[in-house]
């Protein structure tokens, strides 16, 4: 008969074992150490330390597996019957069998993947990051991805070589795998050296491809994205664009100081209330709508919302000075014309028409001439009917 404290004993001593049973199924991949041999050999998730034991037989170096060896699995909870075999080539203490692994290999622990080194390009290493399943040792030509490890000599923005550099990855791959089922992965592109954080994962790649190893020639590479490049680009675009409004800008200040240009007025202001402006020279948009004689033109306003675009008589200038397009006008502002004494060619309907006398012009390239006012900003914009701030006193 089991004393309290025998009970309790028995119980704790259950729970510890149903503890240690259960806590064995969570552990981690990684290198487990034959008791006798003393050498390590790494083994996937389900090979635990718990629930099997290492038997090794072979070459070891630095006290793991290395050359060609021998690894047996025996499951505890048979009596030690052997449960899996793992007989060939050992790298690092994993086992590749008769994988044509070039260089180095790397397990992790938490995903169960291996970066495994498969040869070099010119400035750059090939990476295979492989992985196993359940109790099966690595595979290499199962990639999650290929990883291309590109010197510094190699230029963000040179797209043409790091493009070059991950599709002969590719190939290498084609070469190394050539009995692959792989419908398709991603070849990243990164700077070396090439390490895993503690999750498991390779740092952002700056460039990839996406690769299907069943389809051959171009057809095999698609969805390119060159991160940096694009960045550098759009930050190379965005200078570019500030220096073509500062252009911009520059034009429109100085055509306004040349021209002594007083104001840039719209056709609404102007003809609503044309008496402040007598006398005073000023710029405006306009578009031909008529000549009515050799020097005297027809002109409407032309605003971006298309509003406010009044009749304005424009004096002194030639037919072959308009275009087809909006045009920048500077003129001398005259009094307002409220007779009906015109030229028959005018109608009624221009009575109290304002007259400009013509100075200088410009045609615009762009409509309600965008291409003379895109540089306005919300920091620094045109002040419409109001005395130009750009022109020195």
């Amino acid at each position: 008969m089991l004393k309290k404290y025998d009970f309790l004993t028995s119980l704790q001593c259950a729970i510890l074992l149903i503890g240690t049973v259960l806590s064995s199924h969570v552990l981690a991949a990684g290198y487990v150490t034959d008791n006798q041999s003393k050498c390590q050999v790494w083994a996937s998730n389900t090979l635990n330390k718990a629930d099997y034991r290492l038997r090794y037989q072979g070459d070891c170096k630095a006290g793991r597996a290395e050359g060609k060896g021998r690894a047996e699995w025996l499951y505890h909870y048979t009596e030690d019957k052997l449960a899996y075999t793992w007989e060939g080539r050992f790298k690092n203490g994993i086992f590749i069998g008769d994988q044509p692994v070039e260089g180095n290999v790397e397990g992790e622990s938490s995903r169960s993947i291996y970066l495994v080194e498969m040869g070099q390009l010119p400035n750059a290493k090939i990476v295979f990051v492989s992985t196993s399943e359940n109790a099966l040792p690595m595979d290499l030509c199962a990639v999650e991805q290929i990883a291309v490890a590109i010197d510094q000599k190699i230029k963000d923005e040179d797209e043409e070589s790091v493009n070059f550099l991950l599709r002969n990855a590719g190939e290498h791959y084609r070469t190394s795998c050539p009995k692959v089922n792989n419908s398709s992965f991603l070849i990243k592109a990164y700077r070396p050296p090439l390490a895993l954080n503690k999750a498991g994962y390779l740092p952002e790649p700056f460039a990839g491809v996406k690769f299907s190893p069943l389809k051959s020639g171009e057809d095999a590479y698609s969805e390119y994205s060159n991160i940096a490049a694009l960045k550098l680009k759009i930050a190379t675009q965005q200078k570019a664009h500030q220096e073509k409004l500062a252009e911009i800008r520059k034009r429109f200040i100085d055509f306004s100081r040349t021209n002594e240009v007083e104001s840039w007025v719209t056709s609404g202001n102007l003809d609503k209330n044309p008496f402040i402006w007598e006398g005073k020279t000023i710029a405006l948009v306009v578009r031909l709508e008529r000549m009515i004689s050799p020097s005297l033109a027809l002109v409407r306003g032309v605003n971006a919302n298309y509003s406010e675009r009044s009749r304005l008589l424009l004096n002194n200038v030639t037919p072959e000075f308009f275009t087809d397009k909006d045009t920048i006008v500077v003129v001398r502002v005259g009094k307002r014309n409220n007779s009906a004494t015109l030229d028959e060619a005018l109608t009624t309907s221009l009575i109290g028409t304002t007259n400009l006398d013509f100075i200088t012009g410009q045609p615009c390239e762009k409509e309600l001439c965008k291409d003379w006012f895109s540089w306005k900003n919300a920091d620094e914009t045109i002040n419409w009917n109001k005395p130009l701030r750009y022109v020195a006193p």
